[in-house]
């Protein structure tokens, strides 16, 4: 959903009821995308670097490979678009 900033100004407390049931919310500025109102999280999952290692340690090599290849795709469109 979009909500403008005037939206957002008026009706602050509907929006976050919404993004509390799970709803992300793109507040724009004369239609153009400003910001994010999304559901909090309490816990951040991230896994430690070793588990992480030891997981791809235990791939066959094809798998890894594969592996390596959707990290590729996923990760450095992402870093070129950032820089």
């Amino acid at each position: 959903m979009n909500a403008s900033l005037r939206e957002l100004n008026s009706a602050s407390s509907a929006l976050a009821r919404r993004a509390q049931a799970g709803e992300t919310i793109v507040i724009t500025d004369r239609g153009v995308p400003i910001a994010d109102l999304v559901p909090h999280q309490s816990e951040r999952r991230a896994a430690t670097k070793s588990a992480v290692l030891d997981a791809f340690g235990r791939l066959g090599n094809d798998d890894q490979k594969r592996f390596r290849q959707q990290v590729d795709e996923l990760v450095d469109p992402w870093l070129h678009a950032t820089t």
